[in-house]
C-alpha cells in the first residue's frame, strides 16, 4: 500500500510495460498489491485507477484533501479484501467516484430508468409502467471504462405493487461521460439476479451475471461473458453441463443447480440415485476441472467420489 500511495501522490511519471500495475511489483509487500501484480485484470485496472486518481488531482480544488480521502480508501478497503473479486469491486466503485471514464449519477439514473420500458416489453409483450428498480451499482471497470449495473422489480401486470410478477437485469457502459446500455435479461418470480462480478481467471477475465432459480434446488442460470478484444463476449455453457450428463455412470445423476467456482473454473456436486430424495443425494460426489475453449466452456476432467463433497 506504501509504494502505491507514494507513486500515486507524488505523481511519479513511471513507464510500464502492458498490462503492468501502476507500481513496481518487484517492490510489491502487501497481500493486495501480490494479487494485483499476479492478475492481469487487476493491473489493468490498477493503472487506471492511477489515471482516474491523477485526472482528479489536477481538478480538485484542495488536493490535501483528496490525498488524505484516497490514503483512507487504500487502508480501508482496498487493502482490506481477501480476494481478487472483491479487490475489483471496490477499485471499480472508486474510479467511478473519482471520474475517469464515469457519467453522472443524473445519466446513469436516466440510464437506469430507460430500460423499463425494454425489459417489460421483453417480457409481457407491452412497454407498460409497471417497473422499478431494486438495486444498482458500478460492477468492475477496465479500458477506460466502468461497468454498471441495475435490476428490476417488473410488478405484477393486476397492480400487486407488493410482488414481482417478473423481474430482470440491465448491464451498462459508462465512457467519457456517455452512458450505454448494452445487456438486458428478465425472468418471472422464481428468478433472483445479484450483482454482476468480474472474475480475473488463468483462462481470461470473466463477467458472471448471477441468476438463481428457487425450487426443489438452488439452481443456476447465469450467464457468463468473457473479455475480448475490448468488449464482453457471451461463453456458451451448454457444452459443459451437457457433457457431465454424458460422463456420469448410470444411476448417477446431478440433480441440481451447479455454481462453479469462476475464479478456479472448478465445481463439485453431489450425486443422486434413484430413489433418492431432494434433500439426500447418496451416489457420491463429483469434482470438475473446467476449461475455457475459445467461447465455449467445456470440460477438461472429471473426478467421481463415493463420497459426498459435503460430508
Amino acid at each position: 500500500m506504501t509504494r502505491f500511495a507514494v507513486s500515486i501522490l507524488l505523481c511519479g511519471l513511471i513507464n510500464h510495460g502492458a498490462g503492468a500495475a501502476s507500481f513496481d511489483c518487484s517492490k510489491a509487500a502487501t497481500p493486495t498489491e501480490h494479487l494485483i501484480c499476479a492478475e492481469p485484470a487487476l493491473s489493468r485496472q490498477d493503472e487506471q485507477l492511477a489515471d482516474a486518481y491523477r485526472a482528479a488531482l489536477k481538478r480538485a480544488a484542495d488536493p490535501r484533501v483528496l490525498r488524505a480521502k484516497q490514503l483512507e480508501w487504500l487502508k480501508v478497503q482496498r487493502d482490506a479484501c481477501g480476494d481478487s473479486t472483491c479487490v475489483m469491486r471496490v477499485s471499480a466503485a472508486r474510479i467511478s467516484a473519482l471520474g475517469l471514464g464515469a457519467a453522472p449519477d443524473s445519466a446513469l439514473d436516466s440510464a437506469f430508468q430507460e430500460a423499463c420500458p425494454v425489459l417489460t416489453q421483453e417480457a409481457r409483450g407491452t412497454a407498460d409502467d409497471h417497473c422499478r428498480v431494486t438495486a444498482s451499482g458500478p460492477f468492475g471497470a477496465m479500458d477506460n471504462e466502468t461497468f454498471h449495473y441495475a435490476t428490476y422489480c417488473l410488478d405484477s401486470p393486476h397492480g400487486e405493487a407488493d410482488r414481482c410478477g417478473d423481474s430482470g437485469i440491465a448491464l451498462f457502459s459508462a465512457s467519457d461521460g456517455k452512458v450505454s446500455r448494452w445487456r438486458t435479461h428478465y425472468g418471472n418470480s422464481v428468478n433472483s439476479y445479484a450483482a454482476p462480478v468480474i472474475h480475473s481467471t488463468p483462462q481470461g477475465t470473466l463477467l458472471e451475471i448471477p441468476i438463481a432459480v428457487s425450487g426443489t434446488g438452488y439452481f443456476n442460470e447465469s450467464e457468463l461473458f468473457v473479455r475480448q478484444d475490448h468488449r464482453w463476449i457471451p461463453v456458451d455453457t451448454s457444452p459443459w453441463a451437457q457433457d457431465l450428463r454424458n460422463r456420469l455412470p448410470e444411476g448417477r445423476e446431478a440433480w441440481k443447480g451447479i455454481w462453479p467456482d469462476w475464479n478456479t473454473l472448478s465445481a463439485q456436486t453431489p450425486l443422486w440415485k434413484p430413489g433418492d430424495a431432494n434433500c439426500c443425494p447418496s451416489a457420491g460426489s463429483a469434482s470438475i476441472q473446467l476449461r475455457l475453449s475459445g467461447t465455449r466452456l467445456e470440460i477438461e476432467s472429471l473426478q467421481l467420489s463415493d463420497r459426498n463433497y459435503d460430508e
